[in-house]
This record gives structure tokens, sequence and C-alpha cells, in this order.
């Protein structure tokens, strides 16, 4: 398994299903306590607008109406990626209260799929003289 960061990489030799799983609860569990990679979003809820769907549709045709209109789209973006966080940070501490590698390694491998620097993948080494492995 290769393990990237944003400073080092390591490798791990994976030997069967629930090594990998243990590994990736090992990791998992020392991202959270470092607090470098998962930070607990609930108290960064973006705030309510000050204006609603509603008030926006009662609005005169014009730039105020689009602009509020562009602010609330703006805002449930911002909403849902926020609600996203919140779920997968529940996973996260439900994986290691749990100390379920399986879940662990779900949430390596596929939510933090868009980092920038952080990826983790399986790979699989090739034998001395064989080319196509």
């Amino acid at each position: 398994m290769e393990l990237k960061e944003k400073h080092e990489n390591q490798y791990f030799i994976v030997t069967s299903e629930a090594h990998l799983h243990q590994i990736a609860l090992e990791i998992l569990t020392t991202r959270l306590k470092v607090g470098y990679f998962y930070d607990d979003p609930t108290e960064d809820k973006p705030l309510n607008l000050d204006f609603t769907e509603e008030q926006v549709n009662q609005m005169p045709e014009g730039f105020i109406r689009t602009e509020a209109l562009a602010k609330l789209i703006h805002h449930r973006r911002v909403l849902k990626r926020w609600e996203n966080e919140v779920k997968d940070f529940q996973l996260i501490q439900l994986a290691i209260a749990n100390k379920d590698g399986k879940i662990a390694w779900m949430i390596l491998s596929q939510i933090r799929h868009d980092a920038e620097y952080e990826s983790i993948r399986l790979v699989y080494p090739c034998k001395v003289g064989s080319y196509n492995c």
C-alpha cells in the first residue's frame, strides 16, 4: 500500500484484507489524534443568509434580485459541502470508536480522494525480470 502525503510517502506491505483494515484504522486514528487531516466541522456551520428564497422570489426583476439569487445558490452549495464534511467526520469517529478497519479503509480510499497532497492506493510489486506484471 502506498500512502502519499505532502512531505513524505509511506509504504506498507499488506498481507491480507484484515491486515489492510488494521493499517487503515491505525492511519485514520493517528490522523484524527494529530488533528492535521480531520477537524471537527460541526462548529463551522455556515451562517444563514439575511433573506429567504421566498423573499428573493418576491423581489422585482433586476440587479438586486439577481445578486440575491446568486448568493442563495452559493450558500446552498457551501451548506451542502459542510453537511457532507459533518457526515464524513461522524463516519471517521464511528470507525475509530468501533475499531472498524473496513470503514477506515473506505474513508481513506474514497472520501479523501480529492485531497491535494494525500492519497492512498494499493500497489502491486513486480517480480524481478517480469516486465508485464
